[in-house]
């Protein structure tokens, strides 16, 4: 199948994704920060040998897929740091859905004021 039916995400702080599919697949996402607004965002799907020609073009037609739907989400985070950038809210309040981002930016902070703390 070209999708999984179930998916477990691991965040491994502070910048990897992993991704394991019930379809013995996996894979990786890796966000790299080059400036205060702008990254680097790196995706790698491992797959197992495919047995014949219909697997590897499942693979290939999941890869560009995921693409499109990795498009889409980048996007609304693109006009969501634009929407920050431009300083007309000074804080963004976060639903109970957001959890895993209120823990990202808790284990950040976190790594920020024990990195000055030890700096003295």
């Amino acid at each position: 199948p070209a999708f999984a039916a179930h998916m477990d995400i691991f965040h491994c702080f502070p910048n990897l994704n992993i991704h394991i599919h019930d379809t013995n697949t996996f894979l990786t996402w890796q966000f790299w920060p080059v400036a205060a607004e702008e990254m680097v965002f790196e995706a790698r799907w491992y797959f197992p040998e495919p047995k014949n020609l219909a697997e590897r073009f499942a693979q290939e037609q999941t890869k560009c897929t995921a693409v499109d739907v990795v498009s889409e989400d980048l996007s609304t985070t693109e006009t969501t740091q634009t929407m920050l950038a431009s300083g007309a809210l000074k804080e963004m309040r976060l639903s109970r859905q957001e959890l895993a981002i209120l823990k990202a930016n808790t284990l950040i902070d976190e790594t920020i004021e024990e990195f000055y703390a030890d700096k003295g």
